[in-house]
């Protein structure tokens, strides 16, 4: 009886299927644990990130390891590990940790606990930057170096906002709460639209869908929490500016140089994010990009993207290149620094995650991202997506080493994967006689088969059988349909490259032609 084959190579440099509608023997993998996916190369191990704390000291500051804190931020001055109600600063030379009292932005001299809220966002200018969890801020700037006081670091909670991040100089700002502007702003608009030749509202509001904008180089960084710092500035040398004269604060308006935006939607703006020249905006109305626009004078116009919503202020990551994002039904995207704006998929894998916290983030030196949630953990390569038995918090690059904070919950470090179904292009009963493995490694690889005979069956897997030193093995499988497992005890010690299924075929019911006549039994 003549033999045939049928070789699995591509499929592996792809990772986990993209669709489930994938056309049959078009096909990427049901599962592909511990092992991800390079283009040219196939399955290679997932290289494990390094906590740079120990144990020791993360257990002296009182910080337990629990999806999705702590959070590490490593800015252009200063590293900083967030849990969810504490702010630590890290000394890189031996990775201890310094806890940062905070203080009451509006009484300086009382110290004020951090309300606990999400995950964290970034916005770093060197020793002045920023933390936001939606349910408070907390930040440290030079005001005070100014005066050569000691600078503290302040929180507040009376106005939330959902995000921020740096970008040429500027503070992008979002998703403020109802009760952004205090009485003293509230009072400064009414009068100010009085002043008005046409009457407009009594008020204006910064709601969760708007974006502010600061100038460039600062000076206006604390004007939405401070009222007469935006009246007179910081310094108010020789009455160059006053409430009563002439205004910080309308001097930069007049130029447009700070600001504020309403995204074209209903809803909550969860991330913006430095993309080229520009800034992305991620909310739960779409997505938009504020274009920079250098003439007549600097400031942001608007360009709508997508009315696809974000599923969650943790669930967009990336750098100035290109973001990924998860949508509210769990499909993933892409937008890069052009704007183009790229379906990815994997929406039967990741949409189980929606309606959990999750983090995004990004290992610049490889370009690959991880998603998580509190129970998966998944990487993005540049060729395909796979699953890991990290729970990623935070990644960055620290003197050419891949550093971060993962938990360490799933202990799973078996290799494995799940082909998804192939009939080799022929509906008749096949009898599988070999499996071939391009593997390398020392640790040997276990296969099953998953097998049916007709289209309304079900799956049947045979007993895993060890592959021998040269990674063939016998299995003993017949059916239509099939799907292959493949898994080793250890995913660091073993590459796939290729899998080539030897069988015969003795159902030549379907068959018609030269084969046919020729070796009719």
């Amino acid at each position: 009886m003549r033999e045939f084959s049928f070789r699995l190579e591509k499929e592996l440099e792809l990772g986990l299927r993209r669709d489930e509608r994938a056309k049959k023997n078009h096909i990427g993998l049901l599962e592909c644990m511990g092992l991800k996916p390079i283009s040219g190369i196939g399955l290679v191990p997932y290289e494990p990130i390094t906590c740079p704390f120990s144990s020791a000291t993360l257990a002296a500051a009182g910080i337990t390891v629990a999806f999705p804190f702590p959070q590490l931020f490593r800015g252009t001055a200063i590293t900083l590990l967030c849990t969810s109600n504490k702010v630590f600063e890290v000394d890189e030379t031996d990775w201890t940790l310094t806890q940062l009292t905070t203080y009451d932005a509006y009484d300086e001299a009382t110290v004020k606990s951090i309300t606990a809220g999400g995950v964290w966002h970034f916005m770093d200018f060197g020793t002045t930057w920023f933390l936001f969890n939606g349910k408070c801020s907390v930040f440290k700037t030079n005001r005070r170096g100014l005066f050569k006081v000691v600078d503290k670091v302040f929180v507040q909670s009376t106005m939330t906002v959902q995000t921020g991040c740096a970008h040429r100089g500027r503070a992008i700002t979002a998703g403020f709460s109802d009760n952004f502007w205090s009485d003293d702003w509230r009072g400064y608009w009414d009068n100010k639209m009085l002043d008005l030749p046409i009457r407009f509202a009594d008020s204006i509001d910064m709601n969760s869908n708007v974006v502010m904008w600061s100038t460039i180089g600062g000076g206006d960084l604390l004007f939405w929490l401070f009222f007469d710092y935006a009246m007179a500035g910081v310094l108010d040398l020789d009455d160059a500016h006053s409430i009563t004269v002439k205004q910080f604060l309308m001097d930069t308006l007049k130029r447009n140089e700070w600001g504020f935006m309403p995204m074209p939607w209903q809803g909550t703006v969860y991330c913006v994010k430095s993309l080229g020249n520009n800034v992305a905006v991620y909310g739960t109305g779409g997505i938009d990009v504020l274009i920079q626009v250098p003439e007549p004078f600097p400031t942001f116009g608007l360009r709508h993207i997508s009315s696809v919503q974000v599923a969650d202020r943790g669930a967009v990551g990336g750098d100035e290149n290109v973001h990924i994002f998860l949508d509210n039904s769990g499909m993933l995207w892409s937008l890069d620094a052009s704007l183009k704006l790229t379906q990815l998929g994997y929406q039967e894998f990741l949409s189980p995650m929606v309606g959990d916290d999750i983090l995004i983030t990004h290992n610049p030196q490889d370009n690959e991202f991880s998603i998580s949630n509190d129970s998966n953990c998944y990487i993005l390569t540049s060729a395909g997506l796979s699953e890991c038995n990290q729970l990623i918090i935070s990644q960055c690059y620290n003197n050419g080493n891949l550093v971060g904070i993962y938990d360490d919950s799933i202990a799973d470090i078996e290799g494995r994967i799940v082909t998804d179904e192939f009939d080799m292009g022929l509906r008749a009963i096949k009898q599988i006689m070999a499996i071939e493995l391009g593997f390398s490694g020392d640790t040997p690889l276990s296969v099953g088969v998953y097998s049916k005979f007709n289209k309304a069956g079900s799956y049947m897997l045979s007993g895993y059988k060890v592959a021998n030193m040269e990674g063939v093995v016998y299995p003993i499988a017949s059916g239509v349909d099939f799907k292959l497992a493949i898994k080793g005890e250890d995913y660091t010690k073993s590459n796939l490259s290729y899998i080539v299924v030897r069988y015969k075929l003795g159902d030549k019911r379907s068959i018609r032609g030269y084969y046919a006549s020729q070796n009719a039994s």
